[in-house]
């Protein structure tokens, strides 16, 4: 090797190390363009092809040329606003257009007439200069979005209702462990448990029963593994007791109630042990008087549970419980 060549080795090097590239990274070029392969497995397509090539026409070997789109913009930026970043998402047979701003905020315009829904208002979300956010179709339901700018940069948009780091996700959503009856109006209802706060929701009332809920507001300061709960109460059918079971190991080592309701029969009823990831043998009851629950006792701990049982009111009466686990 001459000694312009070796310098000019011992430069490349030091480029290399300098830009923190590895010793064995090799670069290849595209040229000259072949145009796209949607056929091949993306693995398997050859340098010089593109699965997907958005808004440009291959004219020629190595030239690509792309025009402006005719008629009129589906969105404008304003207030010398920038857009920065957009992804094509669908919920359910609805098509949307997720487009973040150089300010960190981001919109949701619908296709067939672009409306504008706000996905967030608070600067510097998605976006603080350097690396982009990205978006990615989830289902038919979601759009999922991701960025660096945080070891926590990833949240979930639902076309209502945007879901981050530390809040309850519409993964999590519970099942109705019975919808009461009697209900006139829609119930009033605390959130309660874990660690975070700010939940807020919308229940639905059908044939007088609570049948289901809409969150209005994910919360935040959540962490994995939390247990919230819903209590409902009010809304002509006041009737829901309340109560969590705690395991200790593989057992069940005390449950609490959380609140009496009205409506049940007096007397000592059973409990009801359900789910709990395969456990068994649990029971208890629980004492009615003025047709308020007032008391509950475990007679029974179980064994083989690996997750908190659901623990109902079996008879005398009942009213609606609800449970985000």
């Amino acid at each position: 090797m001459s000694e312009s060549n070796r310098r000019l080795a011992d430069l490349t090097q030091r480029e290399q190390k300098a830009l923190n590239i590895p010793n064995d990274m090799k670069f290849y070029s595209a040229f000259p363009f072949s145009g796209m392969n949607q056929e091949d497995a993306r693995t398997a397509i050859a340098d010089q092809e593109f699965f997907w090539l958005e808004n440009f026409l291959l004219v020629g070997r190595a030239g690509l040329r792309t025009i402006w789109d005719k008629g009129t913009a589906l969105y404008t930026a304003t207030g010398g606003k920038k857009i920065v970043y957009f992804s094509w998402f669908n919920i359910g047979t609805a098509q949307y257009v997720a487009i973040f701003l150089s300010d960190g905020t981001a919109v949701q315009v619908a296709q067939s007439n672009g409306a504008v829904t706000t996905i967030t208002s608070t600067f510097s979300t998605f976006y603080r200069g350097g690396q982009l956010p990205f978006g990615v179709q989830s289902g038919e339901q979601y759009l999922l979005i991701g960025n660096n700018n945080t070891s926590n940069d990833y949240w979930i948009w639902d076309g209502a209702v945007l879901y981050g780091a530390g809040a309850v996700g519409p993964y999590q959503i519970g099942q109705l462990t019975s919808a009461g009856a009697g209900y006139t109006s829609t119930p009033s209802y605390t959130v309660f448990g874990g660690s975070g706060s700010g939940v807020t929701l919308t229940p639905a009332i059908a044939n007088g029963s609570v049948v289901s809920y809409q969150i209005t507001n994910a919360g935040t300061g959540y962490l994995p593994n939390d247990v919230v709960q819903v209590a409902f109460s009010g809304g002509g059918g006041d009737t829901a007791a309340v109560l969590i079971a705690s395991l200790a190991a593989s057992t069940i080592e005390a449950i609490t109630l959380l609140a009496g309701g009205t409506g049940y029969t007096n007397g000592v009823h059973a409990l009801a042990f359900s789910g709990g990831g395969g456990g068994s043998g649990a029971a208890g009851v629980f004492t009615v008087a003025g047709g308020i629950v007032v008391s509950i006792g475990l007679t029974a701990n179980g064994s083989g549970y690996t997750s908190t049982p659901t623990v109902s009111f079996a008879s005398g009466g009942g009213g609606a419980r609800r449970r985000l686990p």
